[in-house]
Formats: structure tokens, sequence, C-alpha cells
């Protein structure tokens, strides 16, 4: 007996609910916490069964499980529910064993019950909340991350997003299982990469980058990081936390609104000139007219005063009328340049192989060549296609290209005339789909290079060259209309016209002519 009473205060003192049964499934006593639970005094308890202190629907499991447990002694463990005293259900596991009277048989079974209602809504809540995090990260458009500080941004977490980004499955970058993320960034970029994220560990502060990652495939992507170390309260680094962004279409995106404000700038820029070009074209056609007639009139003046006076007294008055005569004739060679540059709209257009043009145009340009010791290099293509020309406007822009690589070369030189006909692929410089491009992409053009091995031509006026009375030469008489005319005479004709700066010495200019079978119908004459 005092066993027995050592034994009850010992099970009432525990806070866990305690029961025992005999056989037929009766109460035959329990502890303090499970009067508790159910409501019930001990001795209200005792001889009563599990259908008289809970509802049918979890009393039937109840006794079920106690009778298997009483046809196979041994212990039982299962979850399941109970009701309390205050009506309230509550998610319990039930502890089993049997025990047995003094013959060794089967007398009952004792239980405890533990109540993990609080474990299950904890349970219930965190399945919920990573249920919501996928959702979240699935949605997110970029790979989160978690990583490691070191040189491989070991992943301990990362998204699915990575295989989009990358091409290859998040798996591989987990732990650096097949691959390491540092792996995927453009080798330029690794550098720049690891000290923005330095700096922002030291700083304890957020970091931002946009650099490049290489996808399976081969291609290249841009994308954008903002990521930040994480630090325990004792303010020791922990991981980096960060999401990652693909900016591929919006870098495409700015590239091309970055060509199309070239594009933009460049049309402005060649409307200006060409209405710069026509105000000076119709200015250039009147003043030539008035002023022609009277220089004649003043170079005939000047023709008879020289023979009135000659003679050795004479001498100093022919040489001011010898200075007025030249100067008359500069400002004459100047009103003829000006009338060719006001009538560049005038074209006789017909078909004609450029490579015979170039050869009627040295003709006439031989004595300057020899006198200058000026040798002549031909790297002709025999093969081009005609082109649609003006034939004496086209000599005319050949002759003006040439002397101008005379004049750079006064003491000997070489000047190398090339032709070719190519097929063009990439866009700028006047050729794509656009509606101001010259050319389209695929069209045939014609080439034709002439180069020298003069000084060259200063930056400054490189820039402006086809501007009208730009020159380089305006002590040796250069009125800087020259190639202004040469640039109006092939837009004429629907070509393009570029000078450079050779690497080595002396400049090149380049003509883009279109073929014969290219040029519309309209512009045929």
């Amino acid at each position: 007996m005092q066993n027995y009473n050592f034994l009850q205060v010992l099970i009432d003192s525990l806070p866990i609910p305690i029961f025992y049964k005999n056989r037929e499934g009766q109460y035959v006593g329990c502890n303090r916490a499970f009067t508790e639970l159910v409501g019930m005094t001990r001795q209200e308890l005792v001889g009563k069964t599990v259908y008289d202190i809970g509802p049918k629907e979890i009393a039937d499991t109840y006794f079920q499980k106690d009778n298997e447990l009483l046809e196979t002694p041994g212990v039982q463990v299962y979850e399941w529910k109970i009701k309390t005293s205050q009506g309230e259900i509550r998610e319990v596991i039930f502890h089993k064993a049997t025990f047995t009277d003094e013959e060794g048989g089967v007398a009952g079974l004792i239980g405890a019950i533990f109540d993990v209602t609080e474990n299950k809504n904890m349970e219930n809540a965190l399945r919920q909340s990573e249920t919501q995090l996928k959702t979240l990260v699935a949605n997110v458009p970029g790979v989160i991350y978690r990583c490691a500080n070191d040189p491989d941004w070991r992943m301990e977490y990362i998204s699915q997003e990575i295989e989009a980004l990358s091409g290859y499955p998040a798996g591989e970058f987990l732990n650096n299982s097949v691959r390491t993320y540092a792996s995927i960034i453009y080798p330029d970029d690794r550098q720049m990469v690891d000290d923005i994220v330095q700096a922002g560990v030291s700083g304890k502060k957020p970091y931002t980058i946009e650099y490049r990652v290489c996808h399976s495939s081969g291609g290249i992507k841009w994308v954008y990081e903002r990521g930040q170390g994480v630090f325990d309260p004792a303010g020791n680094f922990l991981y980096l936390d960060g999401v990652i962004i693909d900016i591929t279409e919006l870098k495409n995106t700015q590239e091309e609104l970055r060509r199309a404000y070239e594009v933009l700038m460049n049309t402005q820029s060649q409307l200006v000139a060409a209405a710069k070009m026509e105000v000076v074209g119709k200015l250039a056609s009147g003043v030539a007219h008035e002023v022609k007639n009277p220089l004649t009139t003043i170079l005939m003046g000047i023709d008879y005063i020289r023979h009135e006076f000659q003679g050795a007294e004479c001498e100093n008055i022919q040489m001011v009328i010898r200075d007025m005569g030249e100067a008359v004739t500069r400002a004459d060679r100047i009103i003829k340049e000006l009338l060719d540059f006001s009538k560049t709209s005038e074209l006789n257009l017909a078909a004609y192989p450029v490579n015979e043009l170039l050869e009627k145009s040295l003709i006439l340009v031989r004595f300057q060549l020899d006198k200058s010791r000026i040798k002549v290099n031909k790297d002709f293509d025999e093969h081009i296609p005609p082109v649609v020309v003006d034939e004496n406007k086209l000599i005319q822009v050949c002759m003006n290209l040439f002397l101008n690589a005379i004049q750079a070369m006064p003491a000997q030189g070489v000047l190398t005339l090339r032709t070719y006909a190519k097929v063009l692929s990439e866009s700028g410089d006047g050729v794509g789909h656009r509606r101001t491009d010259t050319f389209r992409i695929g069209e045939e053009a014609v080439f034709v290079e002439i180069e020298d091995t003069g000084c060259g031509i200063p930056q400054e006026v490189l820039e402006s060259i086809f501007d009208p009375f730009v020159t380089t030469k305006r002590l040796q008489g250069g009125t800087g209309l020259g190639l202004s005319v040469v640039n109006n005479i092939i837009l004429m004709h629907r070509g393009t016209v570029t000078v450079e700066n050779k690497k080595d010495t002396g400049a090149k200019v380049t003509i883009r002519l279109k073929v014969a079978s290219s040029q519309p119908e309209s512009d045929r004459g």
C-alpha cells in the first residue's frame, strides 16, 4: 500500500496526463494532469470508458487502438486527437504499453498523453511560410541566392531561375557540386565583381553590380545584382544574400537607342549641311554671274595697259600690272568654281565602267603627275559592274581628288588607285534599312579608293572637310571649294564619299557608288 501511494504521488507530480485501464477498457486510475485534461475527478473516472469522456468519432479510434495493443501486448505510439474539458480539440501523441498480473497475463494498459498541438501549429505555420516563400521566390524576376564570401561564391541556396539565366540547373551550383558560380561570370568582369562585393561587405552596406555571365549555349548575358553581407549580433560575417536579374534586353535596348541617337545626330548634321550647301549654291550662282562680267572687263583692261607700258623704264608699272593680273585671274578661278559648285544638281546619267573613267581622269593630270615625280599604282578589279554616273561630273570629281593628292606630295610620292565591288553586310555610314540610308544591307556597291603618301590632313580640318571654303592650301591658291563640289556631285549620284588619314602617312578618299542594276529608273535621266 505504501508503494502504491508512492507511485500515485510520483505520477501526480508529472505534468504529462497519465492513465491506466483494465482489459475491458475501463479506467482504473490516472494522475492529476489527466483529471484536469478531461474535467473529471479520479473517482468519477474509475469504471468509465473512452465513450464516457469523448465524442464517438474520437472514442472509436481510442477503442480500436486499445484492443490492438491488448491483443498484441507491447508498446504502442500514435497520433490522434483529444477533447479537453473546455471543449477544445487538441493534437496529441499517445504512448501506451501493456502490464501483466501476478500470473503473467495481460491485466491492462497504461498510457501517457503528449500534447503536440503547439508543435503542429508551428509546423503548419512553417510549412505555410515555406510555401509562401517558394511562391514568392518563383515569382521574383531573378535569381535569389545565399552564398559564401569565397573566391567561388559557394552557393548554399540558389533559386531555379538560375537555369533560365545560365542554362545550368540550380542543383549544379549548390555547394559547388558540379560548377561554381564564379565559373560563369565573364572572365573580364570577375575582378570587378569581387572588388565591389568586398567593398560592400567591409562597409556592411548593400552592393549593386552590373556584369556579364556566360550562358551554356556560348552566349553572353548582362545581369544586375543587388546583395549584402549578413552578420550575427556580435558582428561576425555569416553569408551573402542577394538577387540577380537578367537585364540583357535592357542593355540591348540601350545600345539600340544609343545607335539610333548617333544616327539621328548624324542625319541632323547632314540635313544642316545640305541646307547650308543649298544656300551657298544659290548664293554662289548669283554672285558668280554678277561678278564674272566685270572681272572679264578688268582682265581685258589689264592686258591693254600691259601692252601700253612696255620697256625697262616701266618695270615697276609692269610688276604692279602683273600682280593685278594674277589677283584677277585667281578671282576668276574662284568664280568658275562657284559656278561649278552651283551646277552640281545637273546630271546626265549613263552606265560607265568606273575603271575607264579613272584612266581618262589620269590622262588629264598627267603633266602635274610627271612634274611632281609621282608614281601611280593601279589596283583595279577588272570584273566590277558598271556604275550609273554623269561621265563629265565623275571625271571632275576624280581630277579634283587627284590634284589635291598631287598638291600634298610636291616633291614626289605615290598615288594609289583601287577599285572593287562588295556586297554591304553591316549597317552604319549611310548603310542600313532606314529611310535616310543611301545603301541597303545586302546591296552591291562599287568602291573607288584614292590614296596619297603626303602629310595627311589636320584633325580640325578633317572634321569639316566638305564645308565650303575649308582648305589647307590657302597660301597656294586653294579656294576650299574643291571637296565641297566633290561631295555634292557624289551625293547627287546617291553615293557616299569619306576622307580619312592613313595610319602611316598620307590621306585616303573612299567613294562608294551604286552599280547600274541597283540605280532606280527615276535617277537615270
